[in-house]
């Protein structure tokens, strides 16, 4: 049987800033988008899935993993307690796997956050995901999206490629600590790779946007108490942050930041 479709609306939340969201430079913080996220993603799985994100994880036995994630901060003048308005738009569909000529299936997610009392976007992200198969123990990229989400399947766009590196001006090591994970999975968040990149940068010296645009791009995850190293390296628009294992010079995880006011 078919499943029925149903049309993603674009899911809309008012909401406001609180005080440990804001940077001392009155930006908003990268993690603020994910928490806004938490309150609207809920309205799109209910009804297309009749059961909430985790428990249609588990019954399925497939999960979601980022392949990229677009952060941009756009305005400043924060204070906690500005009402803020938050769309939200879901796309669930499939993208061409680059350089292997095959598809893969999962979401892209836009997100805006708006300041109610001049109409400014403050900031906004998007991120891309793909579903990955854990039935059996292993973990894999899912060939098919899995049964059971009354929504079309729609086509996504291609990622851009993974950076190249150059010669790093500077290296951190550190290990990833649990508070730097996501509760389902272990896996390291965004806005965690964000701060480890740009604490790497003050310690090297090296300026930061006072609106940054952050990119980043998986190849695999880190998870709690993983050795890691970060690379910063200067590029023509900002910075490259390539996150490798202690042991290893091949990044996994690779940001880029520039300047959003640009």
């Amino acid at each position: 049987m078919t499943d029925p479709q149903v049309e993603s609306p674009v899911l809309r939340s008012a909401d406001e800033l609180t005080y440990f969201g804001i940077t001392g430079r009155g930006t908003l913080q990268a993690k603020e988008l994910y928490r806004f996220m938490e309150h609207t993603g809920p309205q799109w799985w209910l009804p297309m899935s009749g059961m909430t994100r985790e428990e249609f994880w588990r019954s399925r036995q497939h999960a979601l993993v980022a392949r990229s994630t677009v952060v941009r901060i756009l305005a400043g003048g924060c204070r906690p307690s500005d009402p803020v308005s938050v769309e939200h738009a879901i796309t669930h569909g499939r993208r061409e796997r680059r350089g292997r000529g095959d598809a893969e299936y999962g979401f892209l997610d836009v997100l805006s956050v708006r300041r109610d009392s001049d109409g400014a976007v403050l900031a906004d992200l998007a991120t891309h995901t793909v579903w990955v198969d854990f039935r059996g123990g292993g973990r894999k990229v899912a060939a098919a999206p899995p049964d059971g989400l009354a929504c079309p399947l729609e086509e996504l766009p291609p990622l851009e490629p993974f950076p190249r590196l150059g010669e790093p001006a500077a290296v951190a090591e550190f290990t990833w600590t649990a508070r730097e994970a996501e509760v389902t999975n272990s896996h390291v968040s965004f806005p965690s790779y964000a701060e480890r990149a740009e604490n790497a940068l003050f310690d090297a010296g090296l300026p930061m946007p006072e609106l940054p645009r952050w990119q980043g791009w998986y190849r695999l995850d880190f998870l709690t108490g993983d050795r890691a190293a970060v690379k910063v390296c200067q590029d023509a628009d900002g910075y490259l942050f390539g996150f490798c294992p202690a042991d290893d010079h091949r990044p996994r995880v690779c940001l880029r930041l520039s300047n959003a006011g640009a």
